[in-house]
């Protein structure tokens, strides 16, 4: 897989399978480490806080409505919180996007600032985590983003 748009095509035609590893820094595509140093991958740049937070409730209202899958009801892991089928209209159900792929964005979107080197900014998203003022069911936990 030689950049985003390859891995995103891959997940959504051929259903390969992905981890993201916030603490780790990894992306792994079917079991295989993909190098996500510099600037070989397409990786977005990094966004300032504001555009970040922004950028990201829109990608959650993405992830949050998408359509499950039998692999992605199946997860035991999710960083993030998404709707189960039950608690979707038929207007979600027919219009959301593939949640294999949705869960990529988001966390690719996360993970890219984490290497890019963005920093927690404290004054604007708390202490410990952030709680997103749109939808209080998006969270991030500082840990994620924190060089250990």
């Amino acid at each position: 897989m030689k950049n985003i748009d390859d891995i995103l095509q891959a997940i959504e035609e051929r259903g390969a399978k992905f981890t993201i590893n916030f603490q780790e820094r990894t992306l792994k595509v079917n079991d295989k480490y993909v190098n996500c140093k510099g600037k070989t991958i397409g990786l977005p740049r990094v966004f300032n806080t504001d555009e970040f937070l922004k950028l990201l409730d829109s990608t959650y209202r993405d992830y949050k409505y998408s359509l499950p899958s039998e692999r992605s009801e199946s997860r035991s892991k999710n960083y993030f919180k998404a709707l189960p089928e039950e608690e979707l209209t038929d207007l979600q159900m027919w219009c959301g996007m593939n949640r294999e792929k949705a869960r990529f964005i988001i966390e690719m979107l996360c993970l890219s600032q984490i290497l890019n080197g963005w920093q927690w900014d404290e004054e604007k998203m708390g202490k410990w985590f952030y709680q997103s003022k749109k939808d209080k069911d998006l969270v991030l936990l500082r840990q994620w983003f924190d060089n250990n």
